[in-house]
């Protein structure tokens, strides 16, 4: 439960990161999916070194290990993010910043489960908990 607790911190910093670079970025007149993609670069580094040192401190999967496999569940998020807010914006016309808090948020939601699922699990444990 700690680790569960200590990931849902991590993550609300994290979509906090994204949310914010991303509104000031559109407010100053980027668009949408540029404005998203530097965003999500920002808040990887932010989620990551979180995740890595304070989420799942004191596990035994290399830092290299963990890297990888977080940037593939990043980059899956990162997908849904994007075609979500390339549908709500290009496509039905939505407004660009809450466009981006539902993209987001259904993309944390995505990074989570495969985080949980597979990024920083332990070989041979059944949940993230196994990590102090």
């Amino acid at each position: 439960m700690k680790a569960a607790f200590r990931f849902s911190i991590v993550g609300l910093v994290a979509t906090g990161t994204h949310l914010i670079v991303g509104s000031a970025l559109m407010a100053g007149g980027m668009r949408p999916l540029l404005a998203n993609t530097i965003a999500f670069l920002t808040a990887f580094f932010v989620s990551f070194a979180g995740h890595y040192g304070y989420s799942f401190n004191g596990t035994e999967v290399s830092i290299r290990t963990s890297l990888i496999r977080f940037a593939v569940v990043a980059l899956v998020g990162f997908t849904v993010n994007q075609a979500i807010l390339f549908e709500l914006t290009s496509r039905l016309g939505a407004e660009p910043i809450p466009s981006l808090v539902v993209s987001t948020g259904l993309a944390a939601l995505a990074t989570f489960l495969l985080s949980r699922a597979w990024a920083f699990r332990m070989p041979g444990t059944g949940s993230i908990d196994a990590a102090r």
